[in-house]
């Protein structure tokens, strides 16, 4: 069915399950940021926090490790860091965030910088615009593949299709945002098809952190992200 054919049920539908996936998103989120406070308090006990404040450079360091000699230990940071990442912990403060992004947080740290709120919900609004286009894209995508792929392929493609879509808006984020706005991107698509029916953290890190960096899917990745360029730029849906 074409995208002008769809009935306005579809939409509703639509703005149904991005709702209900937000809500389930926001609560892993909290959990993340409580894993990542957990751990950043664990560092402080040890004394070693001053290390991190001077070389902030050394949480890369330390990800790459535990992904190295402690798989399990190391996903587990790796989703903790990406969701405390979009809350920007600060070295002052331990690198400790609060749970959920309040605007009064936002000021509290930042006075010197009131007006900075505003661009941030702009950027935000732009940001799920993008995402909301990028569904539609990876839905075309699978459409004219015509193939059964596996939750890791399809984690990739969708990947691709967020990609393609944020470059063909020419919005500038950074690996961080990016990495966090992919994580939340496959949850949401992999709920909307049925493949993900709880939301089991690990589950959830592994597929991620194989659809970013499996060299073996980057075929898939670049596949969905030419497409759905493409496809924005023709359809321009994620225009705000």
């Amino acid at each position: 069915m074409a995208q002008n054919d769809q009935s306005p049920d579809h939409h509703v539908a639509y703005g149904a399950a991005v709702d209900s996936f937000v809500s389930a998103t926001s609560g892993l989120a909290v959990v993340g940021r409580y894993v990542w406070n957990l751990q950043m308090k664990l560092i402080m006990a040890a004394g070693a926090m001053r290390y991190f404040r001077a070389q902030p450079r050394l949480f890369v360091a330390l990800g790459l490790l535990l992904l190295a000699f402690a798989l399990p230990i190391g996903i587990v940071f790796v989703v903790s860091a990406l969701c405390a990442g979009a809350l920007n912990p600060k070295g002052d403060d331990g690198f400790i965030v609060p749970l959920k992004p309040l605007k009064r947080d936002m000021e509290r740290s930042e006075p010197h910088q009131a007006p900075a709120p505003e661009p941030t919900k702009a950027a935000a609004g732009q940001l799920d615009m993008a995402k909301a286009s990028a569904s539609i894209h990876l839905a075309g995508f699978l459409r004219a593949a015509g193939t059964d792929l596996s939750d890791t392929e399809l984690a990739a493609t969708a990947l691709g299709a967020l990609d393609g879509t944020v470059q063909a808006l020419g919005m500038e984020l950074s690996s961080l945002d990016m990495h966090s706005a992919g994580a939340a991107f496959v949850v949401e698509q992999l709920q909307q098809l049925d493949r993900l029916q709880e939301l089991d953290p690990d589950r959830i890190a592994d597929l991620t952190v194989n659809a970013m960096s499996s060299t073996a899917l980057a075929p898939a990745r670049e596949r969905a992200s030419l497409f759905a360029f493409k496809a924005e730029q023709i359809t321009g849906f994620g225009q705000v």
